[in-house]
């Protein structure tokens, strides 16, 4: 997951796709793109918009502040 000493996160610069079954923890996971619209790489921030979520929670953070429609990876 790392290139040049920087780390890689979910967000690619090179090819705008998901890298699939990893998340930014390099955890296992499983997801599923509604369509195959490339994602802008004008920055390093992504803003997705989520139709459907469906998993499994193996570990839950006690901390929660908000639940929002829109989630950004930074």
């Amino acid at each position: 997951m790392e290139s040049n000493g920087f780390r890689k996160d979910r967000y690619d610069a090179i090819d705008n796709y998901f890298r699939p079954e990893e998340d930014y923890f390099e955890n296992g996971l499983d997801h599923l793109r509604l369509n195959n619209d490339p994602l802008d790489a004008g920055d390093n921030h992504l803003r997705l918009k989520l139709n459907h979520v469906e998993g499994e929670v193996d570990h839950v953070q006690r901390r929660v502040d908000r639940f929002q429609s829109e989630i950004h990876y930074f």
